[in-house]
Order: structure tokens, then sequence, then C-alpha cells
């Protein structure tokens, strides 16, 4: 067992229809002056609506509308003056891990001087940021639980976002009903990005003996939960291991780093505006099959977690089939083949390349130029 460190700073409340107990979970921190900052898409549907009442009905609340799926530097400045002076105890963020971020970026903000754009990276904090509750609509990006913030740089074309410990939220309130309300293609997007977080963290340097048995995890809950979604989508049972998976897996990735999949989704989202997850978890299973193809033999234990996985076949058809069964899933799921109905032609290539070199590092195995040329030329007709 190698040595390893384990960052975490959570307090989870997380079941179906937790929604309903919200005011009694904040009143454990005494908060009472709250902004809430929420997605602008989901703000009259019947579940928000009567999160809303309840909220008014035991709160002095303010409410926010993000309407942003990727929010930048420029916006988070802009978004900052809504809340000097104000005085909350603490921000919530409601919706996808874009509107999560955004609450933690003001939380820091609003708390410390400087543009937002000073705030990029992982910088010095010397003033303890407002408290941040997290309260996510959709599972797969795992921000509820984590001290990342990412935002768009618009003026350097690349994606990092305000990273400190402080971000770490006070409460992170998980009510898998909620994801039932989101859109079927926003759904494939965050499923794509949790089996990346679980895949990746697994497979990267940094893991650790602690951090695997988290990813593995991650996966087991994702399998099952896909296996449901695919006879019915909306599955309850299937939302909440979902919402688990999500977890999990950010947990490990937090602590250990991503690989090439998550580097590859930064310029994507940046340059194109393509979703995160989809930008991410498109490659995964291209990805796995090159790295096995290759000698990679580093999925067996990851197979083994799939519930159906036949445990007695040797260590190299382990990892085969566990390129077949990501292949399955995505050709069941149907989810996209190509970058191209993105807008994405092959002049973008050069520019992509250029964008993800730094993190060819992060592969398993040794990964170049000419092989990302064909990665991208297998995804961009």
């Amino acid at each position: 067992m190698n040595n390893f460190r384990f960052r975490m700073d959570m307090n989870l409340y997380f079941g179906i229809g937790i929604l309903k107990k919200v005011d009694e979970i904040i009143k454990t921190k005494n908060f009472k002056k709250i902004a809430i900052i929420i997605d602008k898409n989901i703000i009259n549907l019947p579940l928000i609506i009567d999160f809303i009442l309840l909220m008014k009905k035991n709160f002095d609340i303010e409410i926010f509308e993000n309407p942003l799926i990727e929010p930048d530097y420029e916006f988070l400045e802009e978004f900052r003056k809504n809340f000097m002076n104000k005085n909350f105890d603490c921000i919530i963020g409601m919706g996808g891990g874009s509107t999560m971020d955004l609450a933690k970026g003001i939380a820091v903000l609003a708390k410390n001087k400087g543009t937002a754009i000073d705030f990029k990276g992982f910088p010095k904090i010397k003033n303890v940021p407002i408290p941040v509750i997290t309260i996510p609509t959709l599972a797969g990006t795992g921000s509820e639980i984590a001290y990342n913030a990412v935002f768009t740089d618009t003026k350097n074309k690349n994606r990092l976002g305000i990273n400190t410990e402080f971000n770490y939220p006070v409460l992170a309130i998980v009510d898998p009903l909620l994801s039932l309300s989101a859109p079927r293609r926003a759904v494939i997007s965050a499923i794509l990005d949790c089996v990346c977080h679980a895949i990746e963290s697994f497979t990267v340097e940094n893991a650790s003996s602690f951090s695997k048995e988290l990813s593995k995890s991650a996966f087991f809950f994702w399998c099952k939960a896909i296996k449901k979604m695919l006879t019915n989508f909306d599955d309850t049972e299937a939302r909440s291991d979902l919402a688990l998976a999500s977890i999990l897996a950010n947990m490990a990735l937090n602590n250990v780093g991503s690989g090439l999949g998550g580097a590859f989704s930064y310029p994507l989202g940046a340059l194109y505006g393509i979703p995160h997850g989809i930008g991410e978890g498109l490659f995964i299973p291209y990805l796995a099959k090159f790295y096995v193809e290759r000698g990679f033999l580093g999925y067996a234990e990851l197979y083994d977690a799939i519930p159906e996985s036949d445990k007695n076949i040797n260590i190299q058809e382990k990892n085969k089939r566990f390129c077949d069964y990501l292949d399955k899933i995505y050709a069941e799921l149907n989810v996209p083949k190509s970058l191209n109905e993105f807008g994405i032609n092959r002049t973008a290539i050069p520019v992509l390349i250029e964008q993800v070199k730094k993190a060819f590092h992060e592969a398993p195995i040794k990964f170049d130029i000419i092989d990302a040329q064909n990665l991208f030329e297998n995804f961009i007709k």
C-alpha cells in the first residue's frame, strides 16, 4: 500500500425527497440571510418552486439567476456586483456544476479584494469566503462536494478556475429526484462526466489504494444506474445510484487528478462551448481501447466491478471485455460519435493538439502528437 494524503471536507445530506427537509438542514448552521444562485432554466419547475417557497418561509432570501452554461471570468466579475455589501450568511448554488462553481467563485470574491481573473488557478486566499451550500440538479460533475470552481478565461481561450480548499461547501444536499427534470441530453452529458471521473481517477499515476476503492465503487454504482436507465431512463433508484457514483468518483478525482479525457474537455469547452461532460466523456471508450491495444492492463479491477462480469477470465480478456462493455453502453445511450455536430471541423485539430499536449503525460502509457492527431481525426470528419 502506497503512502497518500486524502483531502475531503464535506457535510453531505443525500436521499430521494430530502429537498423537502432543506430548511431543517440549513437551520443546523444558523444561517438567516441567504443568497440563492440558481440555473435560469429550472427556476419555474415544480420542485424548484416548492423549494423557493420553503426557503422564503424560513429565511431572508434573495434569488439570482445564472443564465450561462459555462460562465467566464468576465461574467463572474460583473455578477459579483449583486453581492457587494449585502452581508449574506451563506450562498446556495443550485443547478448544474457551473452554477455551483459560480456560487463558490462569488463567495471568494465577496470577501477578497481583486478582480475575478486575479484568482485564476490556485490562489492564496486572505479572507475566508462566504459559506457555500450546494444543491445539484444533475449527477455527474461532482461539484457539490469539490473545492474546484471552473471558469473560462475568454482572453487566453482556456479554462482553469478558482481552486482553493476554502471552496469546500459547508453543506451538500443531494436529492436525486431533481435530475428527473433535466433534459435527456444534459443527463447524458452528466453520465459521461461521471464515468470519465470514475475511470480516469482509477488509472492516473497519483491514484492510491484508498482512492482506487472509491473509483471502483463509483464505477459499480454507475454500471448499476445505467443498466436500469436503459430500460427506464427516469428510474428513481437509478438516478440515486448515479448521484452516488458521481460523488464517489469526484472524491477520488479531487485527490488524484484526471487523465487525458479530462484534459481534452477544457479546450473543447473554452473554444467551442461543448458541454463539459461530452467534452471529456466522449473519448473514454476510444482511449481505453487504445491503451489496451498498446499493452495497458489496468482495467481488470474496474471490469470486475461490472455487476454481470465474469471474474474467472484472465487479465487480458478482462481488459478487452471492459472496452467492449463501454462501446456497448455508449451505443445504447446513443452518445455522440463526432464533434462535427458541434460545429468543429478538421482545421481545429492543430489548435486542440497544441492546447492538450502538455497533458499527454497523464495517459497511463506513452501518448504523443501523432496519437492525438489520430484521436481527433476519429472524432472530427
